[in-house]
């Protein structure tokens, strides 16, 4: 019978070392599973492509409007923004910044 105990993690995703080089962590919480809990944060990490990539279309059940961040403050002042706001709000502002940022709109600004 396969288990149905998630991986957990105190890894701290702000360290230094991490912040310097966060390869050999991701890989540690790719190697861990699909899904892994991130005790020091209180939160789930999806450090694989495929769950992320599902999550990613999938914003009923992976909401971002509530926030995105581990500091409340922080998702208060990104509400209503691209990144923590979901379809269809989220599509218009996308359709918007990507206008700003395709390459011949950044060209015009200037080197």
């Amino acid at each position: 019978m396969p288990s149905t105990t998630l991986p957990s993690s105190d890894l701290d995703l702000f360290a230094t070392d991490t912040l310097l080089d966060p390869c050999p962590v991701y890989a540690r919480l790719r190697d861990a599973g699909p899904v892994v809990r991130l005790s020091r944060y209180d939160a789930w990490a999806l450090p694989r492509y495929e769950q992320v990539s599902a999550a990613l279309r999938d914003h009923e059940t992976f909401s971002s409007a509530s926030g995105v961040g581990f500091m409340e403050g922080l998702n208060e002042l990104m509400a209503g923004g691209a990144l923590a706001s979901d379809p269809p709000h989220h599509s218009t502002l996308r359709v918007i910044l990507s206008r700003m940022l395709m390459p011949r709109s950044l060209r015009d600004l200037g080197p």
